[in-house]
């Protein structure tokens, strides 16, 4: 139980971090071609970045400047920290980054990088979309077309088919049966919906 709850926090984590990955690069990309120094620009970037992203940027940052740790071991702990290939991969060319310096080819790469985040997270939100189609007539059909049925199969069983059905019964399949299968069909939606394209 322990294993399936820290997979959930880890997973979770991941999650809001690759949510504000592409907004955060670009926000580090602009102070960096402005010219601040990493570290600055680092931090302005973890004060901005919301959840668990801006926690990330800010211990690194913590680390490099207050605890004499190198770049690359800043972001290898980080990396270690956030399951995510997406992360990982912007830590891993950050770090490079940092060792080459900001010019303007290696500032273009840092645009490619968020280009690419950019365009998986548009294909992986076009993929949910045409799941959604099927996601929507699942839930119109146990919201209101399975309790008309049931309810008209209870009217007309008890009048022809002598259906022994009681009005406590047929009430609680209504409110609570019902009810209970739409709220699950729509955490199974909330939870299909990718991370980034939730509100």
């Amino acid at each position: 139980m322990i294993d399936v709850f820290a997979y959930l926090k880890a997973r979770k984590k991941a999650q809001d971090t690759e949510k504000e990955l592409p907004f955060a690069l670009m926000h580090l990309r602009t102070r960096l071609a402005l010219g601040e120094q990493f570290e600055e620009a680092l931090a302005a970037t973890a004060a901005t970045a919301k959840g668990a992203l801006g926690r990330e940027f800010a211990e690194i940052g913590k680390e490099i400047s207050l605890k004499g740790a190198s770049a690359e071991e800043a972001f290898l702990h980080s990396m270690d920290r956030v399951d995510s290939l997406q992360y990982r991969r912007a830590c891993s060319h950050l770090a490079g980054l940092y060792e080459q310096g900001f010019s303007g080819k290696e500032l273009r790469s840092l645009d490619a990088l968020h280009r690419e985040i950019v365009s998986v997270q548009r294909a992986k939100l076009k993929e949910f979309s045409g799941k959604m189609a099927v996601f929507s007539l699942l839930f119109v059909t146990f919201s209101t077309v399975l309790p008309a049925l049931f309810l008209a199969l209870i009217l007309v069983g008890s009048m022809f088919l002598e259906l022994d059905v009681s009005p406590s019964s047929a009430f609680l399949l209504v409110i609570v049966l019902f009810p209970a299968i739409d709220i699950a069909m729509l955490l199974f939606i909330r939870e299909k919906t990718p991370a980034f394209a939730r509100p």
